[in-house]
């Protein structure tokens, strides 16, 4: 939790600042934009009768006299105009306001004609409204409607009101009462800038009052009357177009209305309770996440959120507030970029110490190793000379530094050039050669050569061992297994041994001729009870022919005891003495001795001994026969 503080107090922040207005302008800058993005055309239901600059110039004297709003009047209800909005103050009396009286009271259409409010500060503090509209002999014969319009923060006129507060009631926009609708409505909305001024139907004053315009042009359209010449000064600041004349943003608030266009905004405490709730999500998003998935991911939502924004405003209408939404994505991956840059300074700094351990590690296998380990440039000369190596060699490293390491071979190593790449070739892979002491002394060592690839440039490693105890040992070693051959050869009886896995090890040539039909099976590595399966298989023991498997697992088991015994008789009744015991270390002795010929000799004997036995019961009925005969008188 306590890393989601950062993102929070970035989220609350920006949700102050856009509660407290701050934000409006670059706000209404997007808005502005979604409007330029969706242009769109007039309806073509309401006409501007212009009172423009060639209108001025021909009529001249401005004020003009009330009897051309009272021509004009006739001659666009005469061209079947559905109704008709005077955008001119007529507050003050002028020229001819009969004849405009009259005009007013004959009219069969719909009239509207402006009223002012102002508000003027006075003296002490406090406000004062002013209220101006068109005398009474106007306003019985016509609507009388506001055309006041009011800025928003940036001083533009972005806003626009259904009906404003006049007095003690309501009293309904120009715009609004010429599309149809009521001073009760207190709707405020965003005037659609999108909108085409370049398509909205226009008609010069003084052509209308001339009679030079097409009257299919006014049949059942609503008119408004206004002035737009520049000399008049009744222009009004606005987006987009930076300054729009009053009339013009009436037609505008107009065609927002009856195309459905009054932009509403989306914002405000919504939009923060949804920032507060989305947001932490996308925060804890983003720690877990790789910084180029995250800044992905950011660009991703602001513009996809910006996209749907352009959808709402374009097809709802409504204009969703995104600057804070954009800039609460942008802190949050800020703080993201922040808090990652200081893991990988921590991670830089972990990884230097890492780095420097493992140098230090690195030098003490160098330092303390048991092996010669020799560093070479490319072109052979010592680079690093460890302990090892001037132990085993007997050089001192001062003594070798940036000499030919061919030096450290003999002669008799077949190396006579300072190409370590050759060496490369030669000794890639653990290799046993001859090494050269300072004294000239050849020895046995065990050696590699590798190439250690640097940025700058390439070196290579030596590493090498003197084997000489271990050629010893080996010499012993191949002394001793000579020796125990020999000796096992010597054994007058059959000699094999298995190791602890009951595989076979070795035999005399004894044992080989004992068992002459597996000899072929009497190789290192054999399991045993293959080895009793396949004599069994041969029909070598009688009593293995009914089940010669069960008979090889009760040897296995047998040999399994500590020591046992047995005579066995074969199938070409010769007999074997089998002696067996297991070693300490699992392994199994056997000593096999051929018995035939004291069994035939105990069986010749047991023969005799039955025959002697035979003969002398033999004997003994006979002379017990005798004596019975001469002991019975003759008759």
């Amino acid at each position: 939790m306590k890393r989601m503080w950062p993102y929070l107090a970035a989220i609350v922040a920006v949700s102050a600042l856009y509660l407290g207005g701050k934000l409006d302008v670059p706000e209404f800058g997007l808005m502005d934009l979604r409007f330029r993005l969706a242009e769109r055309p007039a309806t073509g239901g309401l006409v501007l009768v212009d009172i423009d600059a060639r209108s001025m110039q021909e009529l001249r004297d401005w004020p003009w006299p009330r009897s051309y709003y009272a021509k004009i009047l006739k001659k666009l209800e005469a061209a079947g105009a559905a109704s008709i909005a005077l955008d001119v103050d007529f507050s003050s009396p002028g020229k001819n306001d009969a004849q405009l009286a009259a005009a007013l009271s004959s009219a069969k259409i719909p009239l509207f004609m402006a009223a002012f409010q102002q508000v003027l500060p006075v003296q002490g503090g406090g406000i004062q409204h002013i209220y101006t509209q068109p005398p009474s002999a106007f306003a019985r014969s016509a609507s009388i409607v506001t055309v006041n319009v009011r800025p928003d923060r940036d001083g533009l006129i972005r806003s626009f009101e259904v009906s404003q507060s006049w007095k003690d009631g309501r009293m309904a926009s120009m715009a609004a009462a010429s599309a149809g609708r009521s001073a009760d409505s207190d709707e405020t909305f965003y005037l659609d800038y999108g909108i085409d001024l370049g398509t909205i139907p226009r008609l010069s004053f003084i052509d209308v009052l001339n009679g030079d315009f097409d009257r299919g042009s006014v049949a059942n359209k609503n008119i408004i009357i206004g002035a737009t010449a520049i000399e008049l000064r009744d222009f009004i600041s606005v987006p987009i177009y930076r300054a729009m004349a009053g009339p013009l943003l009436q037609v505008l608030a107009y065609e927002s209305l009856v195309q459905g266009r009054a932009v509403h905004r989306f914002g405000g405490l919504k939009l923060v309770v949804l920032l507060l709730l989305l947001a932490p999500l996308f925060a804890v998003w983003l720690e877990r996440q790789k910084w180029r998935r995250a800044l992905a991911g950011a660009l991703g939502l602001i513009l996809a959120g910006f996209g749907s924004t352009i959808l709402l405003q374009n097809y709802l209408p409504v204009s969703g507030d995104f600057v804070p939404v954009a800039i609460t994505i942008a802190l949050c991956y800020f703080i993201y970029v922040i808090r990652q840059i200081k893991q990988l300074d921590l991670r830089v700094l972990f990884q230097n110490l890492t780095i420097r351990r493992k140098d230090a590690l690195v030098q003490g296998v160098i330092q303390h190793g048991f092996d010669a380990i020799i560093t070479v440039d490319a072109e052979g000369a010592i680079q690093l000379f460890n302990p090892a190596a001037e132990r085993i060699f007997g050089y001192q490293s001062n003594e070798v530094l940036e000499s030919s390491a061919s030096a450290i071979f003999a002669v008799s190593a077949g190396i006579d050039n300072d190409d370590p790449n050759a060496w490369c070739e030669a000794f890639g892979t653990p290799t046993e050669t001859v090494g050269r002491k300072v004294n000239g002394d050849e020895f046995p060592m065990s050696i590699v050569v590798s190439r250690m690839p640097l940025e700058a440039h390439e070196n290579f490693v030596i590493v090498t061992r003197d084997i000489t105890a271990q050629k010893l040992a080996e010499t012993d070693l191949s002394r001793a297994q000579n020796q125990l051959r020999e000796a096992v050869a010597s054994i007058p009886e059959g000699f094999a041994l298995f190791d602890a896995e009951d595989r076979f090890v070795l035999c005399n040539d004894r044992f080989r001729e004992l068992y002459p039909e597996v000899e072929e099976l009497l190789k290192p590595g054999w399991n045993r009870a293959d080895i009793f399966r396949a004599y069994a298989a041969l029909g070598l023991m009688p009593e293995a022919a009914d089940d010669p498997e069960a008979w090889a697992a009760q040897r296995v088991a047998k040999s399994q005891q500590g020591q046992y015994e047995e005579e066995v008789r074969r199938a070409d009744g010769s007999w074997v003495k089998i002696n067996e015991h297991r070693t300490a270390d699992g392994s199994v002795v056997g000593i096999h001795s051929d018995i035939t010929v004291p069994k035939k000799r105990e069986e010749d004997l047991l023969a005799a001994k039955i025959q002697a036995e035979s003969s002398s019961r033999a004997k003994s009925e006979f002379l017990a026969m005798t004596s019975h005969e001469l002991r019975t008188p003759l008759n």
